[in-house]
């Protein structure tokens, strides 16, 4: 039997320009990820990687600069 799984990211890249500088910020770079329906996961690590980038392109409320993910299927 086939795990259902709520949420899958693949590959998931999520950069920023800043004003005033020629490179860019990669604060997601190339992020996996599945979960289970019904799983409890927790996201952690230190201030400023990327866990608020990587849940805001999980939840669509930030477009990824690269990558997939699907909710659902």
């Amino acid at each position: 039997m086939t795990e259902k799984l709520a949420v899958h990211v693949e590959q998931l890249a999520r950069e920023f320009k800043i004003p005033g500088r020629r490179e860019r910020v990669r604060a997601v770079d190339e992020a996996s990820l599945s979960l289970a329906r019904g799983s409890f996961t927790a996201i952690v690590g230190a201030s400023g990687s990327g866990k608020s980038t990587l849940m805001l392109c999980v939840a669509g409320l930030d477009q990824p600069t690269s990558g997939t993910v699907q909710i659902l299927g």
